[in-house]
């Protein structure tokens, strides 16, 4: 069921081999993606606030975002290693 809490556990335990292993390859593209897009963002922003100025809200806003998804990457990661262990 899709109202389920444990849905995206349950559903990662029912996936095969493959299926995982697209899954993993697809998350990394998207990781890719996201730091790429927030490098981008936060250069338009920091510019825009030295030559337009936009001010510190959206440089701001941008460092957050690509912090937390980071932050969030890593922190999957340790905990992958550590039940690898």
């Amino acid at each position: 069921s899709l109202f389920d809490v444990k849905f995206a556990e349950k559903w990662e335990n029912s996936c095969d081999e493959a299926q995982k292993i697209m899954v993993y390859k697809a998350s990394r593209t998207a990781f890719s993606a996201m730091t790429s897009m927030c490098m981008t963002l936060w250069v338009v922003c920091l510019i825009g606030d030295l030559f337009a100025g936009f001010g510190l809200v959206p440089v701001t806003l941008v460092s957050i975002i690509w912090i937390t998804g980071i932050i969030s990457y890593l922190v999957g990661c340790a905990k992958l290693e550590k039940a690898n262990k």
